[in-house]
């Protein structure tokens, strides 16, 4: 031992003596207690059918200066669900396991330590093998095909009414027959005069069904004068705001049968240009267009262009056909079929009943002509709330949702779940220019390329 280490040794226990004569002594200070810290919070899986196993993880350390010994709660949705006891000594770390069973279908979250994450639990069960439920936001605005311009009512019409022609599955400019037993081309004769006649072959054996107004069951085949005065009962009718625009447009070369200021114009008064327009006879239909127009297709593929019974709508108030009194059906407040609240198609699907702000219900025709569909009953549920939807949809309640981009990712990945994201799909955009610009304005620029001085 040096000579500086002796005197170090003395001094010190010259100063205990001297403390433990004075009544005090000077010692080390405690460690410091232990203390958990929680890392790596894991739940797998993350989505799980009623009555399966969820296994969560933790790591737990002792990030203290002394040994621990304390009791780690699982909490469930706010609830302690199970705990574990844990003992380390200091930065000694262990894995904490826990395996939850929960029947009820949810969204459970998961708090150990701090940590937080969640798990949902999924009804796999198919409640209602014969019933297609679809929880959809909005509601269908009109049961009638010459009426109804939006999404909500275009899928109801769609199960119940049928057009001529439809889309060749994803194809948007390709088409196959319906209705009729024909696609009208060039090549056949069935588009002639310059692309100014569209001829279409009406098919045989197709009938009407559906419930009238007072409950009975109306079924009658299908005919080549049914599908006349399907477009023009539409352009009769040509209501405010509506689709039959685009029928106006391709065969009379106007956009409605009014003038802005809401009167018949004057050369479409005795009904004849508008009768002249589409014509038939025992077994086809052909439509006279003012001038060339490559779209018609398309237009005949849609829901506007659906085909009506003539005896079905005339027996509820609408259109009689004749045009002496035309006129007193063109642009009513609401549709006759509305108003009675009555579909009769050729579709896969008959209506039932409409509980406005609830449900709209759909049943299977028996009369299809290509066969009874596979399901026997559609509902299409109005829930606007997504929580709602993704719930219903998690306990087997709802078949089809509406899913909101922004949330996707919470149904994504779920066992037994299909989720179709980012098909292709036909899009308008439109960009309008405000003409009536103050000459003052800073962002009017000077005409030239000064953009960065004026861009905002």
């Amino acid at each position: 031992m040096e000579t500086k280490d002796i005197i170090i040794v003395i001094l010190l226990v010259a100063v205990i003596a001297i403390g433990g004569a004075a009544g005090y002594y000077l010692t080390l200070p405690p460690p410091e207690p232990g203390k958990l810290a929680f890392s790596d919070l894991s739940i797998s899986p993350t989505a799980v059918e009623a009555g399966h196993l969820v296994t969560i993880t933790v790591v737990v350390k002792n990030v203290g200066g002394s040994s621990i010994t304390e009791t780690v709660p699982l909490l469930i949705n706010g609830e302690v669900e199970d705990s574990q006891e844990v003992t380390l000594d200091p930065e000694e770390s262990t894995t904490l396991t826990f395996t939850v069973n929960k029947t009820e279908v949810g969204t459970y979250t998961v708090v150990i330590g701090g940590l937080s994450g969640s798990f949902d639990v999924i009804s796999l069960t198919l409640k209602n093998p014969n019933t297609i439920i679809v929880a959809t936001i909005g509601e269908a605005e009109s049961l009638d095909p010459a009426w109804a311009y939006d999404t909500a009512s275009g899928e109801i019409i769609f199960n119940v009414y049928e057009p001529l022609i439809w889309f060749d599955r994803g194809n948007t400019d390709k088409f196959i027959p319906l209705l009729a037993e024909n696609v009208p081309s060039v090549e056949d004769g069935t588009i002639t005069n310059n692309g100014t006649v569209y001829i279409f072959k009406i098919r045989k054996g197709v009938n009407f069904t559906g419930y009238d107004a007072w409950g009975n069951l109306f079924t009658k085949e299908l005919t080549p004068a049914d599908v006349e005065y399907s477009f023009e009962r539409a352009m009769v009718q040509d209501r405010s705001g509506g689709p039959i625009w685009m029928l106006y447009e391709p065969l009379l070369g106007v956009m409605h049968s009014r003038f802005p200021n809401g009167t018949i114009r004057p050369d479409l008064l005795n009904g004849t240009l508008i009768d002249q327009a589409i014509e038939s006879n025992a077994t086809h239909v052909w439509f006279k267009l003012k001038r060339p127009y490559p779209p018609f297709l398309q237009i005949l593929s849609q829901t506007w262009a659906s085909i009506v019974s003539k005896d079905f709508c005339v027996m509820h108030g609408d259109w009689p056909g004749t045009w002496n009194n035309w006129t007193l059906y063109n642009d009513p407040p609401r549709s006759p079929l509305d108003m009675y609240e009555v579909m009769c198609g050729t579709g896969p699907y008959m209506f039932k009943s409409w509980k406005h702000g609830v449900q709209i219900t759909l049943v299977r025709n028996p009369n299809y002509w290509r066969g009874p569909a596979s399901v026997e009953t559609v509902i299409i549920k109005k829930v606007d709330e997504w929580s709602t939807r993704k719930l219903m949809f998690m306990a087997g309640d709802a078949d089809i949702v509406y899913v909101p981009r922004a949330h996707a990712p919470e149904i994504e990945g779920l066992p037994g779940i299909r989720c179709y994201k980012n098909l292709p799909t036909l899009a308008v955009d439109a960009i309008f220019f405000n003409f009536n610009i103050s000459r003052d304005s800073p962002y009017v620029g000077s005409g030239k390329l000064d953009w960065k001085r004026n861009s905002i």
